[in-house]
């Protein structure tokens, strides 16, 4: 495996990275009038559910790959990142569990006859990724991404796409895709640097959620529920800020300190006395099943 330094994803310490800082995000929950761990959410959201085999899209760290594993015979997690692959296989070594290095949309392509063996697929916060890789593609070596020349084509071939995956799932097939909020708060600033490096198709951070929303309502298929929860997530200090936009983020944009004080000053609003940060944040949740 070759690692790439200046990707995000691809290289050699991501998954350390991720680890040291990824945050605590709690929405909101309307059952209970008060703000949950994400997980909690998730897990809420699966109750009493059990499956024979479940697909997650993007591991990542494993945050939510434990609590699947509970709710399956058979499991299986692929993600872009080796080294995230590989930590994730130490901590969950068990015969029932799958896991294998795989960009999400070659994965879908090259076993779209085999999704028929899952009843579940879920993606948590990657799914994103999958469907901007049509809009825009990434130089490994430098890590700077670019965008493709004609949208109209690429968003042609991206619902080509994934029609095809959602027509070769099983009737009864859920799913249950987390994706973040791009007009919030957090998000938002993340977009007022990457746009001056790189627009978003018709410079709309949101555009990949729509795409997919709209998709998914449009298949004959498909019963599907968007769901939008508000919340909120909680950075440490200043160090925890920084290294969590600048590794995780906005990894190979924010190099000097300049860049460094427009990012702390941007939030010095949500920072508290004790010097921790409650960032506002957001939740687009997309659940449903195959319908026939």
């Amino acid at each position: 495996m070759v690692y790439y330094e200046n990707s995000k994803y691809q290289s050699e310490h991501t998954a350390d990275q991720y680890d040291k800082y990824l945050p605590e995000y709690y929405f909101f929950d309307e059952e209970n009038r008060e703000y949950i761990e994400e997980k909690i959410m998730i897990e809420k959201k699966l109750s009493g559910e059990n499956f024979k085999s479940v697909l997650e899209l993007g591991v990542g760290s494993g945050r939510v790959t434990e609590l699947l594993m509970s709710k399956a015979k058979q499991y299986t997690g692929i993600d872009i990142s080796e080294s995230m692959i590989k930590k994730i296989e130490q901590r969950f070594y068990m015969k029932k569990c799958q896991f294998e290095v795989f960009d999400i949309n070659d994965f879908l392509n090259e076993n779209l006859e085999n999704l028929k063996q899952y009843d579940f697929i879920g993606s948590f916060w990657a799914f994103n990724y999958a469907i901007l890789s049509f809009f825009e593609y990434q130089d490994l070596c430098t890590g700077k991404v670019y965008a493709v020349d004609d949208l109209v084509k690429a968003e042609e071939l991206a619902k080509e796409h994934f029609e095809k995956v959602f027509n070769n799932l099983n009737k009864g097939t859920k799913f249950l895709f987390v994706y973040f909020d791009a007009y919030s708060v957090e998000q938002a600033y993340v977009t007022s640097v990457l746009e001056w490096i790189l627009p978003s198709p018709y410079n709309d951070r949101g555009f990949t959620f729509k795409l997919f929303n709209n998709l998914l309502c449009n298949l004959d298929n498909v019963e599907v529920t968007h769901e939008y929860k508000n919340g909120f997530v909680i950075l440490s200090d200043d160090e925890h800020l920084i290294g969590y936009f600048s590794n995780l983020h906005l990894k190979g944009y924010l190099e000097d300190s300049e860049a460094i004080e427009l990012l702390v000053n941007n939030f010095r609003a949500y920072r508290y006395e004790d010097g921790h940060y409650e960032i506002p944040a957001g939740v687009n949740l997309l659940y449903g099943h195959i319908t026939m």
